[in-house]
C-alpha cells in the first residue's frame, strides 16, 4: 500500500511562508525596539537579539515541517517513510518494532489528519497532513495496519489496531 501525504514542493511552500510570516512579525518586533531604544537612550544590541531569535525560530519551523513524513509504503515486509528537505532520508521500519499506527486531526480541523506511527521503543513518526475527513483518515489507518499484517504467522504479533 502506497501513500502520498503532500510532495516536496508542498512542504517547502508551508515553510517559506512560515518564515516570511516570522520575519514579518519580527521585523514589527525590530522597529519598535528601535524606536523604544531611541526614545530611552538604551545602547542594547537589538538588531543582534533579532537575529539570534530569528535563527531559533527558523530553525524551530523547519523541524516541525520537514520532521513529518510525505509518503508511506506499507508492506509485510516493513514500512518506508519518505521525508523532504536538505536532510532527507528514508526510514525503513520492520513490522515487529511498530507499536501502533495512530491518526490525528490538527487543532479543531475536521477536513484535514494525519498519521502517526508508534514504535515498541517509544520513536514515533508522524506525517504531513493530508485533506482527508476523520473517517477517510480512520479508513487510512486501517489499511496501513492490514498491509503491514500481510501474511503474518499466528505466533507474530502485529501492531495493535
Amino acid at each position: 500500500m502506497h501513500q502520498t501525504f503532500g510532495t516536496s514542493s508542498e512542504v517547502f511552500g508551508v515553510f517559506i511562508a512560515d518564515v516570511v510570516c516570522c520575519a514579518v512579525v519580527l521585523l514589527v518586533v525590530v522597529v519598535l525596539l528601535v524606536w523604544c531604544q531611541r526614545r530611552n537612550g538604551s545602547g542594547r544590541p537589538v538588531a543582534a537579539l533579532a537575529l539570534a531569535g530569528f535563527s531559533v525560530v527558523a530553525w524551530s519551523l523547519y523541524n516541525s515541517t520537514y520532521g513529518h513524513f510525505i509518503e508511506a509504503e506499507a508492506a509485510d515486509t516493513g514500512l518506508r517513510l519518505r521525508f523532504a528537505g536538505l536532510m532527507r532520508r528514508d526510514v525503513t521500519i520492520f513490522p515487529e518494532a511498530i507499536d501502533t499506527v495512530l491518526f490525528g486531526l490538527p487543532g479543531k480541523s475536521n477536513h484535514q489528519c494525519y498519521i502517526r506511527v508508534v514504535l515498541k521503543n517509544g520513536d514515533s513518526f508522524r506525517s504531513s497532513e493530508i485533506d482527508l475527513a476523520a473517517a477517510e483518515c480512520k479508513k487510512l489507518r486501517q489499511q496501513m495496519l492490514l498491509a503491514l499484517a500481510g501474511e503474518r504467522r499466528a505466533d507474530q504479533p502485529s501492531p495493535k489496531i
